[in-house]
């Protein structure tokens, strides 16, 4: 870990040491990475199957039977996540920001306006 002003805390270092293991698999080859991928969606429930590993305990395949009800409600939240963190599903959380902050004001001004326009003055 590199110098820091910030106390050195146990959940810093919890993140430094996922984040070495999450650069680690980004780097692997494309296809040992996905090895690595389906054998920890096996090890979580998220898909039944068996994984094969080599001398050293690294997934070096995996036989897939299928997707698990954990899977699916794990690829719906996956799916949903994205669809927010998008530009369309930013666009629309500010619109709808925006859609309230206007009907906050329209809400105050909106009688005033009525009675303005039903009231008529002889």
């Amino acid at each position: 870990m590199g110098w820091s002003q910030k106390n050195d805390t146990a959940r810093r270092a919890y993140i430094e040491l996922l984040r070495e293991r999450v650069s680690a698999l980004d780097s692997l080859q494309p296809d040992r990475r996905k090895s690595v991928l389906y054998a920890e969606l096996i090890a979580a429930d998220y898909l039944s199957g068996v994984t094969q590993t080599d001398q050293n305990g690294f997934p070096s395949g995996n036989v897939i039977q299928g997707i698990t009800v954990k899977g699916r409600l794990f690829l719906q939240e996956l799916e949903e996540r994205e669809r927010q963190r998008s530009w369309l599903g930013r666009a629309k959380k500010l619109g709808l920001i925006v859609f309230g902050f206007l009907m906050g004001i329209i809400s105050q001004v909106l009688p005033d306006l009525i009675k303005a326009l039903l009231v008529h003055k002889p």
